[in-house]
């Protein structure tokens, strides 16, 4: 049997790097992969180092009606070279030329994981025509939660047979997996000695609830003046979000720190004395 993974990926996805070393455990079914990108991204190469079949499909997600068109024909003409058993979608900016592309190529099983469930309905509600769209055009949907499963049978009204709820599967002991030199490393490096440590990781994006957290960093610091808030990860939102930093006056207790090599997120998790997560909105949080 021969699977297709695609996703509109954003340079590194680990659940598919997870996925392909579980993979090469099955050897009895074949496994590609495809990212939806404007360059080659690390998740490609590194399952590309594994021995998989990878392919990269343009996509610029500034212009996504126009990369969609052009991602659907480039699809479409790669699964009808490759000729896959079953198609699996993760992200609408793939799902929708993706299922398109493998039902016109012929694909019979094309499969949603709906990764990304209630973005649309509430910050895009004239996109949820198209969420329901795909999960026409799908033959399996799969929500990565029970609260997701309910969302897509009441807002987005799924065929009931076809859903199976499946959650997201985790190495827990990638991250319980630190080093005191790591940790040392952190704590230098951002200046954490005998400070309250707070932390978040996750993309600098509206509904990741920064703002809230911020907001309460004010109280925080009132309080306990040694604290530290340390924000993992970048995004489009980092102007903004430094800008209310600046009007709370806390430029010394939150530190961006950008992206941080994902080998020491075990050490960074195990340095913080308080874990934060303020977004809403999530089918299935990671990080928590």
């Amino acid at each position: 049997m021969h699977i297709v993974f695609t996703i509109a990926d954003k340079g590194s996805v680990p659940y598919f790097q997870w996925f392909a070393e579980k993979g090469k455990q099955n050897p009895k079914h074949k496994f590609s992969f495809v990212a939806l990108n404007n360059e080659k991204t690390p998740m490609l190469e590194y399952v590309e180092h594994l021995g998989y079949d990878a392919y990269l499909v343009p996509f610029d997600a500034t212009k996504r009606k126009k990369s969609m068109l052009s991602a659907f024909f480039k699809l479409y003409k790669l699964f009808n070279k490759i000729k896959p058993d079953i198609v699996q979608t993760n992200l609408f900016d793939d799902s929708l030329p993706g299922l398109i592309a493998a039902r016109l190529a012929g694909v019979k099983r094309r499969i949603i994981v709906k990764q990304d469930t209630t973005f649309h309905y509430f910050y895009a509600p004239k996109w949820v025509k198209a969420d329901k769209f795909n999960n026409w055009n799908a033959t399996d949907i799969v929500p990565v939660s029970n609260e997701a499963k309910q969302f897509v049978v009441d807002k987005e009204k799924a065929d009931v047979t076809k859903i199976t709820m499946i959650h997201h599967g985790i190495p827990s002991k990638i991250f319980t997996k630190s080093n005191e030199e790591d940790r040392k490393f952190l704590v230098e490096k951002y200046g954490l000695s005998n400070k309250i440590v707070l932390g978040t990781v996750a993309r600098l994006i509206e509904w990741k609830g920064h703002k809230y957290i911020i907001k309460a960093a004010k109280s925080v610091v009132e309080k306990y003046p040694n604290a530290i808030f340390l924000f993992v990860g970048e995004g489009n939102e980092k102007k903004e979000l430094l800008k209310l930093v600046e009007k709370y006056k806390l430029e010394n207790n939150i530190i961006f720190t950008g992206r941080i090599e994902r080998r020491l997120i075990p050490s960074l998790y195990s340095i913080l004395d308080v874990y934060v997560h303020a977004a809403y909105y999530e089918p299935f949080g990671f990080v928590i």
